[in-house]
């Protein structure tokens, strides 16, 4: 019986015999309004009465938020009518909402494609649909066919409900997310919200968290439910519909034998298949090296060949659904494990030694390129391989393989070790002999290579991590100011006892700081109560100590000392304070040194006002000292600063210009 349409003619608006041109989807509301999507003439056409209108599309533009009959349809393939007798639409890269005869946009930004997942349904992304359901919550489902996915939109935003994007025919009984679907082209929802999908040759149910097959059709396309659970499929290719009533006990299926076993040289295994002689059934799961002889579907009782390829490489397993049980194949081989070694800077690394122990033993070395492979192993015996190569940390430091059912793949990533070469005050000197003891709290350049990642800088609380490494003092991480492959500079604990102690760089992957590449060797260090190392500046050719007026004015020729003025030294290792600050973090306030400091100019005792952290910068100390009235004789043009740590018998000399 013809409902609506004829051909030949114009489109005869309003009238029985009006044209339609290749309608692809239809649907009807609680009142028994038809809605037909007619694809070519990018129209959704309405019947209400005996009488055809257009109930969206025929405008130039777009028209979201204006009246659906001006707005323009690319090529809508499927229509959905919701309780409230809103229309959904999908068409071309988006899925389009009518209500009360306005038009929107509800899914999809337009372009072809997949993002946007747990996100804004419009700003998503979704790749030519041809299916759309609304269930009984109100949420709509999308048949997202070029993306091999079903997608859900509620409250506006949207996500996977089934698929993995994959193109394929996997998943059976399990979780709809883990499943590959095959170019889903029809969805529909019964009325308790379970789910149905129609794929490249298979109609699927989505029920409590799982997807299996109910049957098995050659290029399905449409689907609608009815409120006794019977689902209607159409199948141009056999020019039906069928119905696929809910099959009770009378559609378990039955497999003997459930494990088979394939020579390596390849052949066919057979399958018995006991089930009702209406129902349908599938194969699945199929791995690349397994085929099926005859068609992946049928329906009733009978024996299903499984072909499988010769096998020359691992013995291997594929676990496959035939009528929703599981098959357990197997087929016998040879392993090869065969890998890289490359650089975690790029490039393969030649020349590391691979061992390989367990059941076999043996040994390679790396080709120029980093490869290696040992090959004719029994893969059902147990291996690991470890590679070595000094100045080198390897992650994985192994890897083990047992049981094997494909060759693996053994890649290794080589680390240069860390190497300290020396430690340094952070203050070297031009005009000292720098100390080769450290003190609490001081400011310490490390010195080596393959140290940290890229050059990087702290501020300005310190971090006990940056540029992808560590500095542990006896097992402790302490507070980094710079960190870069050939120095990282750090401040030593303000606690720190004195006496020897070791110092180690700890390199990580990256900067997440989840896993350790490399570890230096430990460097020992010594610690004692002062060691003092001020801060030199250039003045015009020379250099000389560092020293600033409390106007912040510095002394040098053009600004010269004179007897009573105070000057403020700057410096690092005073050692501990009488106050103990956060580790990292700025002082903000004065803390004198515990250890006495003397200053002498010309050789009188210059007071000193204040020893002690410099309260803006961790590890940074200054002196205040006042200047005694000294004399000079005629032609002298500086003083000499003799500054002493009677604790370790430190003394530092100095000249200043002066008047």
């Amino acid at each position: 019986m013809l409902v609506f349409g004829r051909k030949p003619a114009s489109s005869c608006e309003g009238r029985a015999s009006a044209q339609l041109t290749a309608p692809s989807g239809v649907a009807v509301d609680s009142n028994g309004v038809l809605y037909i999507a007619d694809t070519p003439a990018a129209r959704v056409r309405k019947v209400s009465g005996g009488v055809i209108s257009t109930a969206a599309g025929g405008g130039s533009k777009l028209g979201d938020n204006g009246p659906a009959t001006s707005a323009q349809l690319l090529e809508p393939q499927a229509v959905s009518v919701d309780s409230g007798g809103n229309l959904y639409i999908a068409d071309a890269n988006r899925v389009r909402l009518v209500s009360g005869g306005t038009i929107s946009t509800v899914a999809g930004n337009g372009s072809a494609g997949y993002q946007g997942d747990n996100g804004v349904a419009t700003a998503a992304m979704v790749s030519g649909p041809t299916g759309v359901a609304v269930s009984p919550a109100g949420n709509l489902l999308i048949a997202d066919t070029g993306n091999n996915r079903i997608r859900q939109v509620a409250a506006g935003l949207i996500a996977t409900a089934a698929g993995t994007g994959t193109y394929g025919f996997t998943g059976a009984n399990g979780s709809p997310t883990s499943a590959a679907l095959g170019a889903p082209s029809a969805v529909a929802v019964d009325a308790a919200g379970n789910l149905y999908v129609a794929d490249a040759y298979r109609v699927l149910r989505i029920a409590g968290g799982k997807i299996a097959p109910i049957a098995g059709l050659d290029s399905p396309q449409g689907l609608a439910v009815d409120s006794a659970g019977n689902v209607y499929v159409s199948a141009p290719s056999s020019h039906r519909v069928y119905v696929l009533a809910p099959a009770g006990a009378a559609c378990a299926a039955t497999i003997s034998p459930a494990p088979q076993t394939a020579p390596a040289a390849g052949g066919t295994v057979s399958v018995g298949l006991q089930i009702g002689a209406a129902c349908p059934w599938t194969v699945e799961s199929l791995p690349a090296w397994a085929s099926v002889s005859g068609n992946p579907f049928g329906t009733g009782s009978g024996t299903v060949t499984l072909s499988a390829a010769a096998n020359r490489d691992a013995p291997r397993t594929a676990t496959i659904v035939i009528g929703g049980q599981t098959v357990n194949l197997a087929q016998a081989g040879s392993a090869t494990i065969a890998g890289q070694v490359t650089l975690a800077a790029g490039g393969g690394l030649p020349g590391v030694s691979v061992s390989l122990t367990g059941s076999q033993s043996g040994s390679a070395t790396t080709d120029s390129g980093g490869n290696f492979s040992f090959s004719s192993l029994d893969s059902t015996l147990g291996y690991t391989l470890t590679p070595s190569l000094a100045g080198y940390a390897f992650l994985p430091a192994s890897q083990s393989f047992a049981s094997m059912t494909a060759n693996p793949t053994a890649n290794f990533v080589a680390w240069p070790l860390p190497a300290i070469a020396g430690m340094a005050t952070a203050f070297p000197s031009v005009l000292q002999t720098s100390p080769t003891t450290f003190a609490p709290g001081e400011i310490v350049s490390i010195y080596g290579t393959n140290l940290c990642a890229a050059a990087a800088v702290a501020a300005p609380t310190l971090p006990d991590r940056l540029a992808a490494c560590f500095v542990q003092v006896d097992g402790v991480n302490i507070r980094l100011y710079y960190a870069a492959p050939a120095q990282i500079n750090a401040v030593l604990p303000q606690t720190l006892a004195v006496g020897s102690h070791q110092v180690v760089v700890v390199r990580y992957t990256d900067t997440g700081y989840k896993q350790v590449a490399a570890q230096s060797q430990a460097l020992s260090f010594t610690v004692v109560p002062i060691a003092m190392a001020f801060v030199e500046r250039a003045a015009g050719t020379q250099t000389i100590l560092a020293a600033q007026y409390p106007d912040g004015g510095l002394v040098d020729s053009t600004r010269p000392l004179h007897a009573s003025d105070t000057v403020v030294l700057y410096l690092t290792g005073v050692g501990q304070t009488a106050k103990v600050f956060p580790d990292g973090a700025a002082p903000k306030t004065a803390s004198q040194a515990l250890q006495t400091v003397q200053v002498q100019v010309q050789g009188m005792t210059a007071p000193v006002a204040y020893a002690g952290v410099q309260p803006q910068y961790p590890g940074f100390d200054q002196i205040n000292v006042k200047m005694p009235k000294y004399t000079l004789s005629p032609g002298q043009s500086a003083v000499t600063f003799r500054i002493a740590a009677p604790a370790t018998g430190q003394t530092l000399t100095y000249s200043l210009p002066a008047n």
